[in-house]
């Protein structure tokens, strides 16, 4: 299996958020801007230094009704179920921002600015990247597997400049949580053969964090077993439960075209994935 253009991806992603990283150690906040657009801005530049292969950077819509519908409810339904849980043992006390209405007029200011994000990264990482480790023959689990370990290592840079006291305690289940969201949206992109959804799943997600990230909503936090992050040991283990039945779909009955678009590619309109056996 050869690769190319997927290293330059990578080592542009890596260079610019290592540079990142240290612009925000050294007080420069513009660095969390440099960081978010790293993703698309070393897709754009690997497109610039030459022709990508078939499908990657296509970003025209397709109508998925089952994949959006993952997208709309897999961020709030996971983090309803770990926080009702934290609440229901006892490890989580809601605080006074806790009301419905705080979190629709959160949900509802923070949508947009989460899905602009959210589509400055996942252009880079499912947009780009999955698509072409998917044309040089590389298996779906692999794939995702590749694609969230590198993607979990391109954000250390961001939490050590954002957090210089960061501590690496919760590396194994920040590597879980991320590896299982990864399989999640990399089979979402590859079946189904769009990245809007993916887009729209990490969106909502980010929207979410700003709503239990307010000081206000927990009285008493769960940090370890109940927090509503991928690093949360609940959390984690029902994003890997839901990975975990998503691949268990039959592929026969999903799985995309890979569609050139005008981003990259030629002009084959039959051209599909290879490689997408687990």
């Amino acid at each position: 299996m050869r690769f190319g253009n997927e290293w330059r991806f990578v080592g542009i992603v890596f260079g610019l958020a290592i540079t990142a990283g240290g612009a925000l150690i050294s007080g420069f906040d513009s660095g969390g801007l440099l960081f978010a657009v790293s993703p698309l801005a070393a897709a754009l530049t690997v497109r610039a230094l030459g022709r990508l292969d078939s499908g990657s950077l296509d970003l025209r819509f397709k109508w998925q009704p089952g994949w959006y519908g993952i997208a709309l409810g897999l961020y709030p339904i996971a983090t309803c179920l770990v926080v009702s849980g934290g609440v229901l043992v006892g490890t989580i006390e809601l605080g006074q921002s806790a009301t419905s209405d705080f979190i629709l007029v959160t949900l509802g200011t923070r949508l947009v600015p989460g899905l602009v994000l959210a589509a400055c990264e996942e252009i880079g990482w499912r947009g780009y990247l999955t698509p072409a480790l998917s044309v040089r023959g590389m298996s779906r689990i692999a794939n995702h597997l590749t694609v969230g370990l590198v993607w979990t290592v391109w954000r250390v840079p961001l939490l050590l400049g954002a957090n210089g006291d960061t501590t690496l305690g919760f590396a194994p289940l920040f590597l879980l949580g991320n590896l299982a969201l990864a399989v999640i949206l990399g089979e979402m992109r590859l079946r189904a053969g769009t990245i809007w959804p993916v887009i729209l799943t990490r969106g909502i997600g980010i929207a979410l964090t700003y709503v239990v990230l307010d000081r206000s909503f927990f009285l008493r936090p769960d940090t370890i077993w109940f927090a509503p992050r991928p690093d949360g040991l609940v959390m984690a283990t029902i994003l890997a439960l839901t990975a975990w039945v998503v691949t268990r779909v039959p592929a026969s009955t999903s799985v995309g075209k890979l569609v050139p678009g005008p981003w990259g590619g030629d002009d084959d309109d039959d051209a599909e994935f290879p490689g997408t056996s687990a």
